[in-house]
Order: C-alpha cells, then sequence, then structure tokens
C-alpha cells in the first residue's frame, strides 16, 4: 500500500473520522475517467494528471493545500490521489478536508463533486490549479486573500 494512503488512513483511523469514507478503485477510476474527458488532453502521457490539465487557472501558493479546503466550505467534496493510485475518499466539508490535509504528509491531491463540475489541485511544485467552475472560486479568493 502506498504511503500516503497508508497515512490518510492512519489519520481517519486516530481522529474516528467516520464520515470520511474511501472510495473503491473502480470507482476512483471511473472518476479519473471523466475527469479526463472534462478537463484534460488524453494524447498526452505525462505521468502527473495535472500536467494534463487544459483550459486552467492556477497560482503559485506554499500554502495553496489551505486554499482548497477554503474554497470548498461547507459542501461535500471528494479527494483523489494520482491516478495510478487509485485511492480517494469523500469528506463532507472542507473544514474536515482542512484538518486531514494538516494531519497528513503533503502530496498531489485533486478536489472535486460528485457531478465533477470543478476540479481543484494541489501539486508538488506547490501551485494550485483549478478547472471547470472552480477557475472563477479561485480567481476571486485570491483577489480577496492576496
Amino acid at each position: 500500500m502506498d504511503v500516503y494512503v497508508k497515512d490518510i488512513l492512519r489519520s481517519i483511523k486516530e481522529n474516528d473520522w467516520s464520515n470520511i469514507v474511501a472510495l473503491s478503485e473502480v470507482e476512483c477510476k471511473n472518476m479519473f475517467d471523466v475527469l479526463s474527458k472534462k478537463y484534460a488532453d488524453e494524447k498526452l502521457s505525462y505521468y502527473a494528471f495535472w500536467e494534463r490539465l487544459i483550459d486552467y487557472v492556477s497560482f503559485r501558493d506554499a500554502r495553496g493545500w489551505e486554499t482548497i479546503p477554503k474554497i470548498v466550505g461547507d459542501k461535500e467534496c471528494i479527494m483523489l490521489l494520482e491516478k495510478d493510485k487509485r485511492f480517494g475518499v469523500r469528506i463532507p466539508s472542507g473544514d474536515l478536508l482542512f484538518k486531514l490535509l494538516e494531519d497528513t504528509f503533503t502530496y498531489v491531491f485533486y478536489v472535486t463533486n460528485n457531478e465533477m463540475d470543478y476540479l481543484m489541485c494541489f501539486n508538488d511544485h506547490e501551485f494550485v490549479l483549478s478547472c471547470g467552475e472552480a477557475p472563477n472560486w479561485l480567481l476571486n479568493y485570491y483577489k480577496q486573500h492576496h
């Protein structure tokens, strides 16, 4: 099992966050299939999914992992790790997403909703990327906070 997956599962268990639910590998694969069709150039063969994103807005922000939960707010979200890890969790709110991220290693992660209307990512180069409905949210957040 991947070290990041182990750390996330450890955090969920130690903090008794039973309302964070792990997705199956099939659910994660299916979500990435849809996200790829909506937001990525499927012809590119880069390892990292974020390197294939198209029509996105991004900002470099070392604390960008904190920004995404703030934008999510009180809405449910889904956090996914890189496509090859086939791991994701359904999280009831941005607040709980923040707590989970704060309690685990730093890693590349993606956040979306059930409808996959948006995609946000924090990558290993300290960039926050956003597609779909999220670019305006991200632009507005940075206008107000930076």
